[in-house]
C-alpha cells in the first residue's frame, strides 16, 4: 500500500504542474462542452428551457436536439455577427443557459463574449462559451469574460486528442456528467490521463510563446491571401466579417463552381483546404455557419 501511494505521487505532481501551465496562460473537448450543458439540465431541472445560440460546435448543436424541444436557436446577421438586442429579448423567464462560441470555427468571426455574459447575468441565466478555437490566438481571462462555464480542447493546441478543459466559475452549481470516482475534485470520475494532461500543459506554454507571431505574421499572410483572391478571382467573396476575427482563419466562397472541384485542383497544386469543419465530416448538409 505504501509503495503504491509513493508511485502515485509523481503522477499527481506532474498533472498538477500541467494544469497550472494551462491556467497560468488562461488557455476541452466536445465532452466538456456537453458536460456543461447537460449539467444545467440536471441541476436546474426539466422545468427550465435550455436556450442556446445557433453558432455552436456541431456536437453541442446535436446535444441541443437531444435535449428535445426545450432548446432554442438564434440566427446571425449576414456577416456572421450576433444581434445582442435579439439575444436579450429571446431570453425568457424559464431559460436555463445560453451557450455560444467565442470564435466561429469556420469563419473565425468573434462574438462579444463579455457583453453576452453581462446580458445573461442581468437576466439571471447561466452562460457557457465554447472557446475551443481561441487558445494561442486570443488572450483568455476567465474573470474578465464573466462566463459561468468555458471549454477548451487540447488538440487545437497540437496537444494529444481526447483531452480537454472545462472551467467552472466558483459557486456555480455543477453535477458531474461522468461519475464513479473522486478524480478531478469529484467533477469527473475515471483514471486521469496523465500523459495527455502533461502534453496539454506543455502545448499551452508553447502556444503563448508563439502568440505574437500568430497575431502578426500569420495574420499578415491571411490578409494577403484574401486580398489577392478577392481582387484577382471573379465571383469570390469572404464569408463573415473581416474583423473582429481570428488571425489564422479564412473562409472564401467561389460562386458558380462546386467546392469539391476547387478542392481537387488545390490538392493537385499541393494546397490543403477544406469545404467545412471536421465537425461536419461525412455530412451532405451545408454548414450551419453559412446558411
Amino acid at each position: 500500500m505504501y509503495r503504491g501511494q509513493t508511485l502515485h505521487r509523481p503522477n499527481q505532481s506532474v498533472s498538477q504542474t500541467a494544469r497550472e501551465r494551462v491556467d497560468d496562460r488562461r488557455q476541452p473537448s466536445a465532452a466538456a462542452e456537453e458536460s456543461a450543458v447537460r449539467n444545467v439540465d440536471d441541476v436546474v431541472g426539466l422545468q427550465k428551457n435550455v436556450g442556446s445560440l445557433i453558432l455552436l460546435n456541431r456536437r453541442v448543436v446535436d446535444l441541443d436536439y437531444f435535449l428535445t424541444e426545450r432548446s432554442g436557436f438564434l440566427p446571425v446577421d449576414s456577416d456572421g455577427s450576433l444581434d445582442l438586442h435579439l439575444l436579450e429579448k429571446s431570453i425568457r423567464a424559464d431559460t436555463a443557459i445560453v451557450s455560444v462560441m467565442w470564435a466561429n470555427n469556420e469563419t473565425g468571426v468573434l462574438f462579444p463574449v463579455e457583453e453576452i455574459a453581462a446580458i445573461c447575468r442581468s437576466k439571471g441565466v447561466l452562460y457557457h462559451t465554447d472557446a475551443v478555437q481561441t487558445p494561442g490566438k486570443l488572450k483568455i481571462d476567465v474573470k474578465s469574460i464573466g462566463a459561468d462555464f468555458l471549454s477548451l480542447s487540447a488538440h487545437k493546441l497540437h496537444a494529444p486528442k481526447g483531452i480537454g478543459l472545462l472551467y467552472i466559475k466558483r459557486r456555480t452549481p455543477y453535477h458531474p456528467y461522468v461519475t464513479g470516482g473522486h478524480q478531478e475534485r469529484g467533477r469527473r470520475g475515471g483514471t486521469e490521463n496523465v500523459a495527455s494532461i502533461v502534453g496539454f500543459g506543455r502545448a499551452a506554454e508553447l502556444a503563448m510563446e508563439h502568440f505574437r507571431e500568430v497575431n502578426t505574421r500569420i495574420r499578415g499572410l491571411r490578409d494577403r491571401l484574401e486580398e489577392t483572391i478577392l481582387k484577382t478571382v471573379p465571383h469570390t467573396l469572404r464569408n463573415g466579417a473581416s474583423e473582429p476575427r481570428l488571425p489564422n482563419t479564412s473562409n472564401i466562397a467561389f460562386d458558380l463552381v462546386e467546392a469539391e472541384a476547387v478542392l481537387m485542383l488545390l490538392d493537385q497544386a499541393g494546397i490543403c483546404a477544406s469545404s467545412g469543419s471536421a465537425c461536419t465530416t461525412g455530412s451532405l448538409e451545408p454548414s450551419s455557419s453559412r446558411k
